[in-house]
């Protein structure tokens, strides 16, 4: 049996944790830094990645989960197979798939990848000229990564100049925007793709569809995610086809490319009138994807990421209950803005969350983030589950308590 180590402190990392523990090959499952709702908590500084290899063979554990983009994004499964430690991910020059827009955008024009039409610009001035190109609403974002913020939809010029001195002037997203992407603003229905990827193969796990804004019926600033359904609403026979188009493409364009691709591809589409295009790749679990997927699953997760890294992966081996998953995310209110924290939950709910941002201290629960828990349901129909949601969610208190009601109802 497996001594397992996941890495990472969030709600993805806490179901990656739960589902991991039902594998008959896992025997003790550690999690760094984890988080209230996590066990076997392993307390560390992710950016840190030769001291979380030594807790890793200290522990000797068999098999290293990377939660966030981050690690990847820094070479921590180059770190650990150069020292011939088993992990599960993308290496640092697959995972440049996420960490640069502008090399993901032109990868996909390379490979026939249908995607928005964009600029990428290196100053103010080259970006003023450019947006005169676009008409509106256009879309800004910084190159590198930016906890899924660094998205920004403008909807005249005065807030692209805005944004744009916002990025290049105040340094807002600092590095992560020494290069920006002006894009044209695709509008239809987004659905995120998760899939598995060994020896440059994918195989798709399952869709959903995420809600970034923080208000009810989409309106407000962009989060990370405040809810999920999975799977995402069918798609028609043609995006079937053009879907099937897609990945094929970017098996071939990896191979291109000379990445060894070993991990999970996320990849977002926006299904328009005119077909389907790609919006961004990420090289890891989605948050709050994985929530909805992950209690979907029938598979031995463990198993699937063992035949990943054996690449002994078949598509027949991924299997899913024939049910809807939906999470509502509990947030603090304030959230993506300012809000406070250390806010003691009382949590009487009998149903499956996943912890965001908490951690413990003495025998409590107390709020360490915007994001605080994932509640999830599982059903026959996404308005049955949100109404036992809505019931499920009176039970969990804690102030500054706030939460959308209409994830799975406004699709």
């Amino acid at each position: 049996k497996m001594n397992i180590l996941i890495l990472g402190s969030g709600g993805r990392e806490h179901a990656l944790a739960w589902k991991i523990k039902q594998s008959p090959l896992a025997k003790k499952v550690y999690s760094c830094p984890g988080n209230g709702g996590t066990e076997n908590n392993i307390p560390a500084d992710l950016s840190d990645m030769h001291s979380i290899l030594k807790i890793a063979q200290d522990l000797k554990i068999d098999l290293t989960i990377v939660g966030p983009e981050d690690p990847l994004c820094n070479g921590i499964v180059d770190l650990f197979e150069k020292n011939n430690m088993n992990i599960f991910g993308p290496n640092k020059k697959a995972a440049k798939l996420e960490l640069s827009k502008d090399y993901s955008k032109k990868f996909m024009d390379k490979n026939k990848i249908k995607n928005a039409k964009f600029d990428t610009v290196k100053t103010l001035e080259s970006a003023i000229k450019k947006i005169r190109n676009y008409t509106y609403p256009l879309v800004i974002k910084a190159d590198g990564l930016c906890q899924g913020k660094g998205v920004i939809i403008v909807e005249n010029e005065k807030e692209a100049l805005e944004v744009l001195i916002d990025l290049f002037v105040n340094k807002t997203f600092g590095h992560s925007a020494n290069k920006v992407i002006i894009e044209t603003f695709l509008e239809g229905r987004e659905v995120s793709l998760i899939c598995l990827v060994s020896n440059n193969k994918v195989f798709p796990i399952s869709t959903a569809r995420d809600y970034k804004k923080v208000y009810e019926n989409d309106k407000g600033p962009n989060t990370g995610g405040i809810g999920a359904y999975s799977p995402a609403k069918d798609f028609s026979h043609k995006e079937q086809k053009e879907i099937n188009e897609i990945l094929k493409n970017i098996e071939t364009g990896l191979n291109k490319e000379n990445i060894t691709f070993n991990g999970v591809l996320f990849i977002g589409l926006m299904l328009d009138k005119e077909g389907v295009n790609v919006l961004e790749f990420n090289v890891r679990f989605g948050d709050p994807e994985t929530q909805v997927i992950l209690p979907r699953l029938e598979s031995d997760l463990l198993e699937l990421m063992l035949s990943v890294n054996n690449q002994t992966l078949t598509q027949d081996m991924i299997k899913l209950k024939d049910q809807t998953a939906l999470t509502t995310i509990l947030i603090s209110k304030g959230y993506p803005e300012t809000f406070t924290i250390n806010h003691k939950i009382n949590n009487n709910d009998q149903g499956l969350s996943f912890h965001n941002g908490t951690k413990k201290q003495d025998n409590s629960i107390l709020t360490t983030g915007g994001r605080v828990l994932s509640v999830v349901g599982l059903g026959s129909s996404l308005n049955t589950i949100n109404e036992d949601m809505q019931e499920r969610i009176k039970d969990i208190e804690y102030e500054n308590k706030s939460f959308r009601t209409d994830i799975g109802i406004l699709s």
